[in-house]
């Protein structure tokens, strides 16, 4: 992930400042998204999505 482009005043040239966080997509989990554990509690039917503990 990178933060912007910007001028550097001093050479003038385009740099990108980067917030140096690097995420990666795993495709056995993260097409669906977990269900929150107030709403298994609520529904003993519910089970957690396969991925998330």
């Amino acid at each position: 992930m990178q933060g912007f482009d910007y001028v550097d005043d001093v050479t003038g040239q385009t740099k990108i400042w980067s917030i140096g966080i690097n995420r990666t997509f795993n495709p056995n989990r993260d097409y669906i998204w977990p269900i929150p554990q107030r709403e298994i509690d609520l529904n003993k039917n519910l089970t957690q999505n396969p991925g998330y503990l």
